[in-house]
C-alpha cells in the first residue's frame, strides 16, 4: 500500500517547505506572517485526501513485415515506472495494452471501462499512446458528387489498425476526435494526453539517423465502426452533461510534435524508446521536486531539438492553467533520481533496476563501477532502509541494470526494497569516446565503400554505421548548399547542385560543412576534420551535464542586459534547488516559495504571456542582437570555479576567455595567461564581467545554440593551459572567441573532473582508460535556446 498523503508529509518533513523552516528558524515565521499564510495553505492543499490515480497506457510495435516500431514497449514500461514509483500510482490502476491487444475495439473499450467509468470528479487520468500516426479523409458532405467532400483528421493506428482492400486502403484507425470524446466523458478535469507519435508523413520510415513514427500512407477512409461510436460517445455527453462543456476536453495534451511534422524514435546498445517520451519521463523522475507542466515541456523540447532540430516540436495543448504540476500530481518522492529498483536477488544480495533519470547520450557510455545512493522507497517504512547506502553498478543491459552493495552489509541485512530510488554518485565515463557516424541512405554504394574507408583513418571516429543502428552523432551525406547558411533537408534542392556534408542525427543540416559538387569523397572527409572534432566536444560536454543530479549547490539564470536585467531561463543543481526552497535571507525565501515545490528549479523564468494556445512551444526564441549575461551563484561553503562553452548556430565551438597580464622573471614584460573566474560562498557572478565595452549579443545566422556552464570545487588547471596554448589575446578584458582547439581543451576539462573527484574505488583495472568523477564536486550546466530573426 502506498503512504498516504499525510504520512508522506510527516515522513519527508513537510518536503520544502520543512528545508526552508529548518534553516531559516522559526523565528522567521513569526516575523513574516505571509510566509506563514502561505506554508499553511500549501499544507492544507497537500494534506488533503489523495485522489485516485488512473492510467490507460497503449505501445505497438509490430504492424507488419515492413512497417513496424522498436521503442513504443519501452515507452509504456518507461511510463509505468514513472507513474508507480515516482507518482505513486497503484499497479492495480495502470492498465497496458501492448502489441496484438492494442486493437481499436480494444483500446476504446478499456477507456470506458477503466478510465471513463471509474474516475471520480477529483481522480488523476493519464492516457499515453506510442504507436503510429496518419490521416484519414472524413466524409463532410454527403453528396459524392461534389469536389469537396472530405477533410483530413489526425489518427492513431492501432495493432489491427491496417486493413487493405481491392478498392481504397481502409484503415481501422483511432481518430483523435475519438480520444478528445472519450476525455470529455470523463467526470474529471485531471487528464493528460501523451501521445508519441506523428501524423504527417513524407513517406518514408527513416529520416536521417532515426526512425519516424508516421505510417507512411494517410490516403484513407476511417472505419465506419469509428464513425458510429463517436456518435455513441456525443450521446453520452450529451446525457452526462446537458449544458454542455466549453471544450473538447478540458484537460492537458502533451504532443511528441506539431501537427505538420514528425515524431523520431531513438535507438541506443540494446534498447529504442520514442525520443519525446524518453526525454519527458527522464525530466519528471529528475527534477526536484515537482514541475510545473509548461516547465516540463520545455526541458523535454531541448532534448528533443538537440536531436531533430526544428523538425520536432513538442507541444502542449491546454485550456487549463499553465501552472499545473506534470500530470496534475506532487512526486511521492521529494528529490529527484536516476534510477530505480524493480527485481531483487537476496541470493547474491544484488538487485537489478531501470536506469530512469539519465540522458540517452550518456546511456551508453555510463560503465560498470559508477556509483548511487539509495533512497527510499515511499512503500517502504523508513526504518526498514539503512541510510546512505551506497551501491555500484556490475551489470548494464540496455536501459537495466544490476547494483550490489559496496560495503557488504551486516549479517541478515539485505538493503534492496523494489521501489527504491537511486541517486547518481559517481560517474564513470570511458576515456576513448568517438564520434558515431552514420552514413546517408542516399549515398550510393561505391560512395559507402570509400566514405567507410576514409573514416576509418580518423581516430575519433567509430565504425560507421548504417541509418537506424544506433544513435548517431551525425550523418554523412550528399546535400545541396545553402545559400544563407540556414539548415536544410538533403532533398529540399534536387535541381541544385549537391555536394558532400554533415548532417544532424534528424536530417537536417549542419552549417558550413556541406562542399563543392564534384569533391572527392575521402577529400570531403579530410575537409570536415576540423568540424568532427567540434562536434565530438560538443559531445563530450553533453556528457558532463548533471544538472539535475550534482551535489554542488550552484545556479545560474540567463539574463536579458537592460537597465534591470531581465532574467529569461534558470538552472540550478539539486543540491541548490533544495537550498534555495529555503534560502535564508527572508525575502528570497518568500520569492522561492512561490514556485517550490511547484518547479521553478532548472526551468524558464518567463513563461508564455497567454495561458490558453492552440500550440505552446517551450523553448525560448531570442532574436540575433539580443544582449545577454549569465549570474552565477554560489550557494555553497566553499568557493566554486567555472568556465563557459558554446556549441553556436553555425556550429562553431567558442568559450569565453579572461585574460590578465602576469610579471615573470627574468622578461620584463607582463605575459598573458587566462585568470580563473571564480565564485565565492554565498557570492554571484556575472559573464562576461558587466562592461561597457563588452557584451554577449545573440548573433546569426538562425538555429539551436548550446551553453555548457562547467563548474568545480578546484581550478581548471589542465583546461587553462589547453584554452591558452593556441590561442591569442588582445587585451585585457574579457573575450568570446572561437576554440581553434576545443577537443583538446575538453579532454583536459574531463582530466580536471576525474582529478578533483580523487575517487578511491576498485575499478577492477579499468582506472587508467576511465574518468570517474563526483556529482558532490562538480556541476554542467546547460542553456539551450533558438536563434530567431
Amino acid at each position: 500500500m502506498g503512504l498516504d498523503r499525510r504520512n508522506f508529509l510527516q515522513r519527508a518533513g513537510l518536503g520544502v517547505l520543512t528545508l526552508g523552516i529548518h534553516q531559516t528558524g522559526l523565528s522567521l515565521l513569526s516575523l513574516n506572517p505571509a510566509i506563514n499564510s502561505k506554508i499553511n495553505r500549501y499544507y492544507k492543499t497537500l494534506a488533503a485526501p489523495t485522489p485516485r490515480k488512473l492510467a490507460l497506457l497503449v505501445g505497438i510495435n509490430d504492424y507488419g513485415d515492413n512497417e513496424h516500431l522498436k521503442g513504443c514497449i519501452t515507452d509504456v514500461e518507461r511510463q509505468q515506472d514513472l507513474l508507480i514509483h515516482r507518482f505513486g500510482f497503484q499497479p492495480q490502476d495502470i492498465l497496458t495494452l501492448t502489441g496484438r491487444v492494442a486493437t481499436r475495439e480494444g483500446i476504446e473499450q478499456a477507456f470506458l471501462e477503466h478510465l471513463s467509468q471509474q474516475a471520480l470528479s477529483s481522480d488523476v487520468v493519464v492516457f499515453h499512446f506510442s504507436g503510429y500516426g496518419s490521416r484519414a479523409k472524413l466524409p463532410t458532405n454527403p453528396q459524392p458528387d461534389t469536389s469537396d467532400n472530405f477533410r483530413f483528421v489526425d489518427s492513431f493506428i492501432p495493432s489491427d489498425g491496417i486493413l487493405p482492400s481491392k478498392k481504397n486502403l481502409v484503415m481501422n484507425d483511432v481518430l483523435l476526435e475519438t480520444l478528445m470524446l472519450l476525455g470529455q466523458s470523463l467526470l474529471t478535469d485531471k487528464f493528460t494526453l501523451v501521445l508519441d507519435t506523428s501524423h504527417y508523413s513524407s513517406g518514408k520510415l527513416l529520416q536521417g539517423n532515426l526512425r519516424i513514427r508516421s505510417f507512411p500512407d494517410s490516403d484513407h477512409a476511417p472505419n465506419t465502426e469509428e464513425l458510429a461510436f463517436q456518435e455513441q460517445l456525443k450521446a453520452k455527453i450529451k446525457e452526462q452533461h446537458p449544458k454542455g462543456k466549453q471544450s473538447p476536453t478540458e484537460g492537458i495534451i502533451l504532443s511528441a510534435a506539431k501537427n505538420n511534422q514528425i515524431a523520431a524514435e531513438i535507438q541506443g546498445d540494446n534498447w529504442s524508446s520514442g525520443l519525446f517520451t524518453y526525454a519527458l519521463t527522464q525530466y519528471l523522475w529528475q527534477i526536484t521536486p515537482a514541475s510545473k507542466i509548461i516547465i516540463a515541456l520545455s526541458k523535454t523540447t531541448e532534448q528533443v531539438e538537440q536531436i531533430m532540430g526544428s523538425r520536432q516540436i513538442p507541444t502542449l495543448n491546454s485550456n487549463t492553467k499553465l501552472n499545473r504540476l506534470a500530470y496534475y500530481l506532487m512526486p511521492e518522492t521529494l528529490v529527484g533520481a536516476e534510477g530505480v529498483i524493480t527485481k531483487l536477488d537476496n541470493k547474491t544480495s544484488s538487485a537489478q533496476g531501470k536506469l530512469t533519470g539519465l540522458p540517452p547520450a550518456l546511456i551508453n557510455y555510463y560503465r560498470i563501477n559508477s556509483r548511487f545512493k539509495l533512497i527510499s522507497a515511499p512503500q517502504v517504512p523508513s526504518s526498514e532502509i539503512p541510510d546512505n547506502t551506497i551501491v555500484q553498478l556490475t551489470n548494464k543491459d540496455g536501459l537495466t541494470f544490476t547494483v550490489q552493495p559496496v560495503d557488504k552489509p551486516p549479517s541478515g541485512d539485505f538493503p534492496f526494497q523494489v521501489g527504491q530510488q537511486l541517486q547518481e554518485w559517481i560517474r564513470v565515463l570511458p576515456r576513448q569516446i568517438g564520434l558515431l557516424v552514420a552514413l546517408d541512405q542516399s549515398l550510393e554504394k561505391i560512395e559507402r565503400v570509400d566514405a567507410t574507408s576514409a573514416f576509418s583513418g580518423i581516430n575519433i571516429v567509430s565504425p560507421v554505421i548504417n541509418p537506424g543502428e544506433n544513435l548517431a552523432d551525425c550523418l554523412f551525406a550528399r546535400v545541396a548548399p545553402s545559400q544563407d547558411d540556414h539548415p536544410q533537408t538533403p532533398n529540399s534542392t534536387e535541381s541544385a547542385s549537391k555536394g558532400y556534408g554533415l548532417l544532424w542525427p534528424g536530417g537536417l543540416v549542419i552549417p558550413n560543412t556541406v562542399g563543392k559538387e564534384n569533391e572527392a569523397v575521402k577529400s570531403a572527409i579530410q575537409r570536415l576534420s576540423p568540424q568532427l572534432e567540434t562536434l565530438l566536444a560538443a559531445k563530450l560536454w553533453r556528457l558532463t551535464v548533471n544538472e539535475h543530479s550534482s551535489w554542488l549547490g550552484v545556479s545560474a539564470t540567463l539574463e536579458k542586459i537592460a537597465q534591470t536585467p531581465q532574467p529569461l531561463v534558470y538552472r540550478s543543481t539539486r543540491q541548490a534547488a533544495l537550498m534555495t526552497c529555503g534560502g535564508s535571507n527572508p525575502e528570497n525565501y518568500l520569492s522561492k516559495l512561490s514556485g517550490c515545490p511547484q518547479g521553478l528549479a532548472s526551468t524558464l523564468v518567463t513563461e508564455p504571456s497567454s495561458l490558453s494556445s492552440d500550440e505552446i512551444e517551450g523553448l525560448p526564441k531570442f532574436s540575433i542582437g539580443t544582449p545577454i549575461q549569465y549570474r552565477l551563484e554560489n550557494h555553497s561553503d566553499r568557493p566554486i570555479y567555472c568556465l563557459l562553452f558554446a556549441l553556436d548556430a553555425t556550429g562553431s565551438a567558442i568559450t569565453l576567455y579572461s585574460p590578465q597580464p602576469v610579471r615573470t622573471s627574468p622578461s620584463p614584460e607582463p605575459v598573458k595567461v587566462l585568470k580563473q573566474p571564480v565564485i565565492e560562498p554565498g557570492k554571484t557572478i556575472i559573464l562576461p564581467k558587466p562592461s561597457s565595452d563588452l557584451y554577449w549579443r545573440v548573433s546569426g545566422p538562425q538555429g539551436l545554440v548550446e551553453v555548457f556552464i562547467v563548474c568545480s570545487v578546484a581550478p581548471f588547471e589542465k583546461t587553462l593551459e589547453a584554452l591558452a596554448a593556441k590561442q591569442s589575446f588582445s587585451g585585457e578584458q574579457e573575450q568570446i572567441l572561437t576554440l581553434p582547439n576545443p577537443l583538446d581543451v575538453t579532454q583536459a576539462l574531463l582530466q580536471d573532473l576525474h582529478r578533483v573527484s580523487d575517487v578511491k574505488i576498485n575499478l577492477n583495472g579499468s582506472s587508467s582508460d576511465s574518468y570517474v568523477m563526483d556529482v558532490s564536486l562538480w556541476a554542467t550546466l546547460s542553456f539551450i535556446y533558438q536563434v530567431v530573426e
